[in-house]
């Protein structure tokens, strides 16, 4: 339970509303790039903010904004498992704020900030919430503009200038909230992999980069500069992509399945300057491997290199939420010979002052399992730390083999 008012309050930190989450529904409030959030239509969401404390001690908790309602009962707030009532209610003209007394932090570690309304508002402004006391001046609190989780990526090393034609890779998707992409083969020119689109559409995406250093927009970069379509499987969409560098851009609706292995296969097939790059996916509904596209990219004739997969959260409205897979066994075919990478290295994007650290990896028999958000108290891990000890797995399957023997086949033709 909240406890008495701390006395003597060393320091004042706070957590504006928009760089909290919305529970259940993360579409539940309008969050603005900065400022108060406005109206709380429903009171079946709730506001959720998360502070790693570093030291034990009591903090003090107090509300603020605008044309909260004064009195004791309006607010409700749950600190971890511990929840409390306001205790009282002080109004300066239209400016509020509402004190919910102390709570005591016992342990290191992530705690959780839950804030309900007893009744809806269209009036209300929740400016976020104060904390004080001696625990909060080494607390690590957001203070970037990010509300999604930082990304991971799990690197794949390869020899240099190794002839590699194929890369074969799979993906245990453990958890799945929204805006999740787990790809599982990328490389210098592009990235293959699954992505959690709403709450009833999944897709299988697979992209290529084209040359060229424009970043945001495809209508700027010269048409020989630009990836072309080759081939495209029944029901896949393409398209162009920007932003994050420009390119071809395909993918396949399709209700892959949490907890159950997703496998990938790229291929390069270098001509002269330009690399046909391709991505196949096994369909575990139909057991067969299907093509997602081709893609001829200009200014190339190189083979696979810089391999990596990562997890990513692309909106962040669920920034709060874990994102948990295995990745691996992670293959390769340069010439005729298949090798297994059994050692990688581990990069991250929380290297921001004051975001978060809930993101590791650990090496799990023949895979290694990579997570990212969750606020959970396993990470940080160092930025590009190397990993080995992966076990070795039986080489690709006949089922592989045989589509790659299909697909050199018809290049004969």
């Amino acid at each position: 339970m909240l406890t008495a008012i701390l006395a003597t309050q060393t320091t004042e930190r706070i957590m504006p509303a928009f760089r909290a989450y919305s529970e259940p529904s993360p579409e539940g409030f309008q969050f603005p790039e900065s400022g108060a959030i406005k109206g709380w239509s429903s009171t079946k969401n709730h506001l959720v903010w998360f502070v790693k404390f570093r030291s034990a001690g009591e903090v003090h908790v107090s509300l603020y904004g605008k044309d909260l309602p004064t009195g004791n009962g309006t607010f409700k707030l749950k600190v971890s498992n511990k929840s409390g009532q306001i205790a009282s209610g002080d109004s300066n003209g239209s400016d509020t704020s509402l004190d919910f007394g102390t709570f005591n932090v016992r342990k290191e570690g992530y705690v959780r900030f839950e804030l309900s309304a007893l009744s809806a508002s269209s009036s209300v402004q929740i400016g976020g919430l104060k904390l004080a006391g001696a625990p909060v001046a080494t607390a690590l609190i957001n203070e970037t503009k990010y509300r999604s989780s930082a990304s991971v990526h799990v690197r794949w090393p390869a020899p240099r200038n190794a002839p590699i034609t194929w890369f074969y890779n799979e993906i245990v998707p453990k958890s799945s909230p929204l805006s999740t992409y787990y790809m599982a083969c990328g490389w210098s020119r592009g990235y293959f992999g699954i992505q959690v689109n709403s709450p009833t559409e999944r897709r299988v995406i697979f992209s290529v980069w084209d040359s060229g250093k424009e970043k945001v927009t495809r209508d700027k970069v010269d048409k020989e500069l630009q990836v072309q379509l080759v081939e495209k499987g029944p029901g896949v969409f393409t398209g162009s992509f920007g932003n994050e560098g420009t390119g071809g851009h395909s993918h396949l609706l399709y209700s892959w399945k949490t907890d159950s292995v997703q496998r990938f296969l790229v291929r390069a097939k270098p001509i002269g300057t330009k690399t046909i790059y391709s991505g196949y996916y096994y369909f575990n509904d139909r057991k067969s491997w299907g093509l997602i596209s081709s893609w001829s990219a200009p200014q190339d004739g190189k083979y696979l290199g810089s391999l990596y997969s990562f997890i990513e959260d692309f909106w962040g409205g669920e920034g709060q939420k874990q994102r948990l897979a295995d990745f691996g066994p992670a293959w390769i075919k340069a010439g005729s010979d298949w090798s297994q990478v059994t050692n990688g290295s581990f990069t991250h994007t929380a290297r921001m002052p004051n975001y978060r650290e809930d993101y590791y990896y650990k090496v799990s028999g023949s895979r290694v399992t990579a997570s990212a958000g969750g606020y959970t108290n396993e990470g940080p891990v160092t930025y590009g730390e190397n990993f080995s000890g992966i076990k070795p797995s039986r080489p690709p399957s006949n089922d592989v083999l045989n589509w790659i023997r299909s697909v050199e086949e018809k290049d004969k033709e």
